[in-house]
């Protein structure tokens, strides 16, 4: 009776940290090891601003942005998700091009 008090008792310590663990964030993980977390915050929202392009088009000029994005096979407008050009037509991307509002 007591190694199957002392199994469900594992049992139930094991869950909890489990919980815990899926839980967290890298904000936490970076506190752990005694980085600051609002340091962490910090990086992260850099980095997302990078992969999502945010962070360059509050940069560039958005003539400049939308070259940049057709050079490398997209659609990139200020405030839009970039699309890659093999989703466009011929006549789209001619539209973009000449587009003024951009």
């Amino acid at each position: 009776e007591s190694s199957t008090f002392n199994l469900a008792k594992l049992g139930n310590i094991a869950e909890k940290v489990t919980g815990r663990l899926q839980n967290l964030t890298a904000e936490d993980v970076a506190s752990a090891v005694g980085i600051d977390k609002r340091f962490t915050q910090r990086e992260m929202k850099v980095m997302q601003s990078i992969v999502t392009g945010e962070g360059l088009t509050h940069h560039l000029e958005d003539k400049y942005y939308q070259g940049m994005g057709m050079s490398a096979g997209f659609v990139a407008m200020v405030g839009q998700e970039l699309t890659p050009l093999d989703e466009l037509g011929q006549r789209d991307i001619e539209e973009i091009i000449n587009s003024e509002s951009v």
